[in-house]
């Protein structure tokens, strides 16, 4: 039981780092400054390994 509890939430977790990372993709389109859209995106790409971490954990 202890493992499908785990396995939820990591599941839980990556979900919720995706759609962060999406939003972190949808802030560096919408800006007009390449710095902080270099810097958004750095962030998602980020933010998308640990989503994929947990799904392979």
């Amino acid at each position: 039981m202890e493992k499908d509890g785990q396995n939820d939430r990591r599941r839980q977790r990556a979900e919720r780092l995706r759609r962060e990372a999406a939003n972190c993709l949808g802030i560096a389109v919408g800006t007009r400054d390449q710095g902080t859209a270099a810097v958004m995106i750095d962030e998602a790409e980020r933010l998308m390994g640990g989503a994929r971490a947990l799904e392979t954990a």
